[in-house]
């Protein structure tokens, strides 16, 4: 059987390198995943008679789960992938949605974080297919959105219904690595108001970029406290950690900004809740000063460990 399975996987590759590549040349970043879930649906019908399709909450997001039903007598599994990315930014060696393959790799942004998954799936679906195989219980395939932000989409079919007894999430990482347990983290936005003045008085206003950067400097002192008193979690040595992505202020040279707005992620382990979290980090704003504005993002889960 093994040998069948291994012979069906090395006769689809090419058809699934093609189908990432094809994935990877369209752009998917949150809210714009709607045409790569339309392929991706494209060759789930080729597995099972119907696709599911189930909207996230904010009924903007496009999910879609297969069932292929199983001889009976054992476990379901699901197989869940995702297929919105990050944003392209910086430079590119290769332009990072034309999918370039090179000495037996494929470039692009999204094509291993994780259109390589849903290819995975699908490719280990119908190799089975293909093979003869029959498992005892009913194989379930998810393409979900939402994943590199709430995790909505997945709980979403998780409410429609298309569980299981077990999951298997292909999501991009190192090569032969799984991972069972997954840090807390949340988003923070931040806003700060400033009092603008000329910068030849600048000593007049308040100038919400030095309040943002104390704001800053404080919420990593708490990290670094906090991961000076925690033990690691599993092989995470700093389990706590804040990452600033983006901090937009100012129009120009000669003025005071008016406003600051900052975006930013803190990660903790199972000692602590996203809410206990986020009332942390607005007691150090409110420390530094009133104008600093702390507000929940999309993001807020809490640290896991699966066994």
């Amino acid at each position: 059987m093994s040998d069948r399975i291994a012979e069906s996987i090395s006769a689809l590759a090419p058809k699934y390198v093609e189908f990432l590549r094809r994935l990877v040349q369209i752009p998917s970043p949150l809210g714009q995943e709607e045409d790569c879930q339309l392929l991706v649906a494209e060759y789930m019908r080729q597995l099972a008679d119907s696709v599911a399709i189930v909207h996230s909450r904010n009924g903007s997001g496009v999910n879609l789960a297969v069932k292929i039903a199983g001889a009976g007598g054992g476990a379901s599994l699901v197989l869940n992938a995702h297929c919105d990315i990050a944003p392209a930014e910086g430079d590119w060696e290769h332009p990072p949605h034309d999918a370039i393959v090179s000495d037996g790799l494929l470039y692009g942004r999204g094509a291993q974080d994780d259109k390589a998954g849903i290819a995975v799936i699908l490719l280990v679906a119908e190799a089975l297919q293909k093979a003869g195989v029959r498992l005892h219980g009913d194989l379930i395939l998810h393409s979900v959105v939402e994943d590199e932000t709430s995790g909505n989409g997945s709980k979403a079919l998780v409410e429609a219904g298309f569980s299981g007894d077990g999951v298997v999430i292909c999501d991009g990482t190192w090569p032969e690595r799984i991972i069972y347990g997954h840090l807390g983290q949340v988003w923070l936005d931040v806003s700060v108001i400033g009092s603008p003045v000329a910068a030849c008085v600048e000593h007049r206003g308040v100038n919400p970029i030095y309040l943002g950067h104390e704001f800053i400097t404080k919420l990593r002192a708490w990290a670094d406290e906090m991961n000076g008193q925690t033990d690691a979690f599993e092989n995470i040595e700093r389990p706590f950690f804040v990452n600033v992505g983006s901090f937009h202020s100012g129009v120009w040279y000669g003025s005071v900004p008016a406003r600051a707005d900052l975006q930013i992620q803190v990660g903790f382990g199972p000692q602590l809740q996203p809410a206990k979290v986020i009332s942390l980090a607005r007691d150090l704003a409110l420390s530094v000063s009133d104008r600093i504005n702390v507000r929940q993002g999309m993001l807020s889960t809490p640290a896991v460990r699966v066994r």
